[in-house]
Order: structure tokens, then C-alpha cells, then sequence
């Protein structure tokens, strides 16, 4: 004996469900031989229409085996079997569905024998429902809703209780009604579904875009400071100072990776102190790099800002400083000025810049010097960010000088 559990049991698990993903809803299923796992809702309603055609069967071991008598149960038994797969296989379950529901009103309006209303009609907008709502093309929904409201109009009903022009109103008009609403709810549900999709789509890539940002800012710029400052070791064999900001260096990258952690744990928000500026410039560009470094007295002004924007400037120096370490060549100059009070922009806040200005050397990331030549990673990431908060960043090369702003 099968164990029940088998056979009634919870969804296996699946891949995050998606607009048309029929099985996300499904809370019970039933396993059936051959055709394996189906929802336990239609393998009720498949039972139910099963029994119908019992009932149907019945004229024929009451009145013989009639062509109307073995059709009409031909037809509901079809029916039946394709209501067990109405969301499995829902394109193939809806054509076997209405083809059998036309062949049943043919049958209805040919026969001089009176079938009776029959309660199988009810597939109808049920197979309307998982074509609409399921189906990878709406063009099956809306192929369903025609043939529904024709078949409204052809309402087997009337002949079923003596063909009158007033009965055509009274069966008919319910049935395009029923159909009609089955359609609007189905597709309501569909728009929305895919909607919810497209909203959480959005989310997620915006979500990776701001952890491959804050990945380049924290851990591409920590390790860039160390490897200046190693590199400033071995030019200058100064190992003991050098080693010492090494060590320094790396334990600020560490805690920034720590921080960075602990705020995706939690659903935090990423530190974003400004006062932090002058040690990210002064890890990036020691002083034998020759650049010419000038910074505000105080970053109290941008005490009001956003979090989102503090982080902005504060990333903006980080990209612009070790980018000059990376690539610069001779003097160059850094310039962090923040705007007085009173020069504060439409919102209230102070306004903020960055200028950096060196002569670059030909690297595989900075080639021959031209106007208009493509930008690493992190100044197209830096670019989106700060283009995000209504700032700006311009860069550009000539005549051996690159120059950056960036303006907040």
C-alpha cells in the first residue's frame, strides 16, 4: 500500500518562480502513474467532471449505445481528462477543452434528443483562467475570450430548454458576463505578476550594482594604498616606515571590508565619514609621489548631507587618488574644496568638488593620450553614482594631462 505521504505531499523545491511559473501557487500535490506530479485543485476539479461523465454514460446503459449518448460522453470525458493538466500542459489542456465544448453544443443544437444543461460547461472559463493567466503568449488568452464569448452566444442552454429568442438573453448574457470577467481577473493578475517581476528585477541588479561598487571602492582601493606604499618600500628602501604603512593601510582596508560585511548582514547602512578624506589621500599618494595635495579645512558643512552622498564624495576621492597612483607620472595636483553654507544649492546643502589633474603614463589601462578615450571601470561606476545623486563627472585627455571633476 502506497504511503499517503507520497502521494500527498508539499512542492519539490523549484527555482525562484517568474510571471508564468503555474507552480509557485501550488501548495498541495497529488502523483499520478504516467503522469506524474499535478495540482491536487485539478486533479479535484478532473475528478469531478469524471464523475460527470458517469452520469453521462448512464443514458447508455439506459437507452443504448446511441451515437448522441456515446458521443456526449466522449466529448465530457475529454474534457475531463484535459482539466488534469490545465496548468501542466495549459495550452494543450485549453484546445482539447474548447474543441470538446464545441463539439458538445454541435451535438446539443443537432440532436433532437434533449441532453439537458449540462454542469461540464463550467471548463470553459476555467480553461479560459489557466490559458490567460499561465499561457507564455497572451494571444491564447485572447483567442480564448473570443471563442468563450461566440460560444456564450451558441449557449447550448438555449435548445437545452426549448429554443426562444428571450432565452438567448436570459442563458446567454450570464455566460458572456461570466466569461468576460474570468478573462479581466485572470489578465489583472498576469499584468500585475509580471509587473512585481519586472520591480524586483530592477531591485536586484540595482542591488549588485551597488555591492560591485562598494566591492572596487573598498577592497580595489585598500589594496591599491598597499601596493603604493610597498612599491614606495622598495624605491626608496625605507623598509620600516614603509612596512608601517603598510600595516597601517591594511588595517584600515580591513576594518572597511569588515564594516562593509557587517552592514549587508544586517541590512545596515555603509559608513560614510568625510573626515576620513585626508587619510585615503595620504595612503593612495605618498609624498614621493609629487602631488600637490589641497583639502578643506574642515568637512563640518557636509554634516547635513545624505548618507548616500557623503559616500559619493567620499568614494569620488578614493577613485581619483588611487587612479593617480596607479597611472600618474610627475607632478599632478588633487583638489577637495566644500562650498560655505551660504553657497549651498537648491536643497540646502553645501556644494562639494573634486580636481584632479596629472600626466599620465602609457599603461594597458591609460593608452596613447587622445580626447575622448574610454574610461576604466571605476570611473564609468563613479560616474553612474554621483550622476544618480543630480552630480556630475567629467574627465578627459590632452596633451598628456588627465583631468577629473567631480562635482556634488
Amino acid at each position: 500500500m502506497p504511503n499517503p505521504r507520497s502521494i500527498l505531499s508539499p512542492p519539490e523545491p523549484i527555482p525562484p518562480a517568474t510571471p508564468l511559473d503555474w507552480r509557485a501557487p501550488v501548495r498541495r500535490w497529488i502523483s499520478l502513474p504516467l503522469i506524474g506530479r499535478l495540482p491536487l485543485a485539478d486533479v479535484a476539479i478532473a475528478a469531478t467532471f469524471f464523475l460527470v461523465a458517469c452520469v453521462e454514460a448512464s443514458f447508455i446503459v439506459d437507452y443504448g449505445a446511441s451515437f448522441t449518448y456515446v458521443a456526449n460522453t466522449a466529448l465530457t470525458l475529454a474534457i475531463a481528462g484535459a482539466a488534469a493538466v490545465r496548468r501542466k500542459a495549459v495550452v494543450g489542456s485549453f484546445v482539447v477543452t474548447y474543441l470538446a465544448l464545441a463539439g458538445l453544443a454541435a451535438l446539443v443544437w443537432a440532436t433532437p434528443v434533449n441532453l439537458g444543461l449540462s454542469p461540464i460547461v463550467i471548463a470553459a472559463p476555467l480553461s479560459l483562467w489557466a490559458v490567460t493567466r499561465w499561457a507564455r503568449s497572451r494571444g491564447w488568452g485572447l483567442a480564448g475570450l473570443l471563442l468563450g464569448l461566440i460560444g456564450s452566444l451558441f449557449n447550448p442552454a438555449v435548445p437545452a430548454f426549448g429554443y426562444a429568442a428571450e432565452r438567448l438573453l436570459i442563458f446567454g448574457l450570464p455566460a458572456v458576463l461570466i466569461i468576460a470577467l474570468c478573462y479581466a481577473v485572470a489578465s489583472w493578475l498576469r499584468t500585475n505578476a509580471e509587473t512585481h517581476a519586472a520591480e524586483l528585477a530592477a531591485a536586484i541588479s540595482r542591488s549588485r550594482l551597488e555591492l560591485s561598487r562598494e566591492l572596487h571602492d573598498v577592497v580595489g582601493h585598500g589594496l591599491t594604498a598597499i601596493k603604493v606604499q610597498a612599491q614606495t618600500a622598495l624605491f626608496l628602501g625605507e623598509s620600516d616606515s614603509a612596512l608601517r604603512s603598510v600595516v597601517e593601510a591594511a588595517d584600515h582596508s580591513l576594518r572597511d571590508v569588515h564594516a562593509l560585511v557587517d552592514a549587508l548582514r544586517s541590512g545596515g547602512e555603509v559608513s560614510a565619514d568625510a573626515e576620513e578624506i585626508p587619510r585615503i589621500v595620504s595612503a593612495a599618494l605618498p609624498a614621493h609621489r609629487h602631488v600637490h595635495v589641497e583639502l578643506p579645512e574642515s568637512f563640518a558643512p557636509l554634516a547635513t548631507w545624505p548618507l548616500a552622498r557623503r559616500l559619493a564624495l567620499v568614494r569620488a576621492v578614493a577613485e581619483v587618488a588611487t587612479n593617480m597612483a596607479k597611472h600618474s607620472d610627475g607632478p599632478a595636483s588633487l583638489t577637495v574644496t566644500v562650498g560655505e553654507p551660504e553657497d549651498a544649492d537648491t536643497s540646502g546643502m553645501a556644494r562639494a568638488t573634486v580636481v584632479a589633474v596629472n600626466r599620465v603614463f602609457s599603461t594597458p589601462e591609460v593608452e596613447e593620450a587622445g580626447v575622448g578615450k574610454r574610461a576604466g571601470t571605476g570611473l564609468a561606476g563613479l560616474r553612474e553614482r554621483v550622476g544618480e545623486l543630480g552630480g556630475s563627472v567629467t574627465y578627459g585627455e590632452v596633451d598628456g594631462q588627465f583631468r577629473v571633476e567631480v562635482a556634488l
